[in-house]
């Protein structure tokens, strides 16, 4: 018994510490759409022609693709500047 409750504290541990919340990545407005457009780069009608073709995509190849734009790489709360790789893994990890 004493074995089990160790093994459920370092998991917990480990667990807690591996979900640590990221304030630079934004909540998910929709998970049906394969853009989201945080930077406004692109045009509602621009962001429908490609969300269709990303589906339509993923439907052929069952490959997905997702496109997130941002405004900035820099975490406003906590002014840390990502690479574009370093922010690309978060979103991927956190959504």
């Amino acid at each position: 018994m004493r074995y089990l409750l160790i093994i459920s504290l370092l998991l917990s541990g480990i667990f807690s510490f591996s979900q640590q919340k990221n304030s630079f990545v934004k909540k998910l407005p929709d998970k049906n759409k394969t853009v989201t457009d945080f930077g406004r780069f692109l045009t509602s009608s621009e962001r429908d022609t490609l969300d269709a073709a990303l589906k339509d995509y993923l439907k052929l190849t069952t490959n997905a693709i997702v496109v997130v734009t941002l405004e900035s790489l820099t975490d406003p709360e906590t002014k840390k500047e990502y690479t574009i790789e370093e922010a690309a893994l978060s979103y991927f990890n956190t959504w």
